[in-house]
């Protein structure tokens, strides 16, 4: 934190999250194989990342029961110092860490930001995940040809940075439409039927519906059994209207068809509870998250 005011600001609100006396336990239906945590972009509309907040993003975590987090650092700002003391403390807290940069396949600093990114993932103990996403660049809906040919650079660029120490890379479904065949462009199913299938899909519950094309829950289901096997990583995230939400609240294809799909044979997988935080008061973000909590264990 750049100052202890702040610090203490964190501090408080995270304490009495973590002073809830209902641990995040959802129903037999939504655990079943499921390692639950959240994401700490949850809180960055307020809370700027740092060393401070990340351990009590973990004390957070303890306390309500969850097994992991993501903690998020889309610039890959926290230094291998802080991560290593992060990493300590996780570990001593029995809470798994996923780190997690934000960066598109065809943003400009990708490979620096990857690069750095990467060297912190490996200080954490946790699913050996490196996450990028799907993003837009020129095109309104999907990629050019050229674009796609630079994304299928990027992603194999990705995936051989985190083989190198044994990482399988995950991409997520951010803003490019699904099939791009219907668009006259390429989209996220070209590109994953085109990379090696050991190149996941971070899976992201309500980006599915909040992208340039209104996809219908049918389309969205048939999408998601396509690629099931190489979804281990899920968001999950609230969207109506074509519009994500700050609070869990239902989706057009319903969380317990996705996560059914999912876990179907057995298979275990890492559901992280995300929220369309935009404010910048962390009272209103500590209220949704209890709300999307206590939503979570009615189903």
């Amino acid at each position: 934190m750049k100052n202890l005011v702040e610090y203490f600001a964190i501090t408080a609100i995270l304490c009495t999250l973590a002073g809830c006396k209902k641990k995040m336990q959802g129903t037999p239906t939504l655990e079943r194989n499921i390692k639950w945590g959240f994401t700490t972009c949850n809180f960055l509309s307020a809370i700027p990342v740092s060393l401070e907040s990340s351990l009590q993003y973990i004390n957070f975590a303890k306390e309500q029961g969850y097994s992991w987090i993501e903690l998020r650092d889309p610039n890959a700002e926290l230094s291998k110092d802080e991560c290593r003391k992060i990493a300590v403390h996780a570990e001593q807290s029995g809470i798994a860490v996923v780190y997690s940069i934000q960066r598109g396949l065809l943003t400009p600093d990708f490979k620096q930001v990857v690069q750095r990114g990467f060297e912190n993932s490996t200080l954490f103990k946790g699913p050996p995940l490196l996450r990028v996403l799907a993003l837009r660049d020129q095109h309104p809906l999907g990629w050019t040809e050229s674009e796609f040919k630079a994304a299928f650079a990027m992603a194999n660029m990705a995936s051989e940075l985190a083989g190198s120490e044994n990482f399988r890379l995950m991409i997520e479904n951010a803003d490019v439409v699904l099939d791009g065949k219907k668009h006259n462009c390429f989209g996220l199913t070209q590109l994953l039927d085109a990379l090696n299938p050991t190149i996941e899909l971070q899976l992201d519950t309500a980006n599915i519906f909040t992208g340039p094309a209104e996809v219908s829950p049918e389309e969205a289901e048939v999408f998601i059994r396509k690629y099931a096997s190489r979804i281990s990583y899920v968001h999950v995230k609230s969207a109506r209207d074509m519009t994500a939400l700050p609070i869990l609240n239902g989706n057009p294809l319903k969380f317990k068809t996705i996560l059914d799909i999912l876990t179907e044979n057995g298979k275990s997988i890492n559901a992280a509870i995300e929220l369309s935080s935009k404010s910048d008061d962390p009272d209103e973000i500590y209220k949704n998250m209890k709300t999307s909590q206590d939503w979570l264990r009615k189903k």
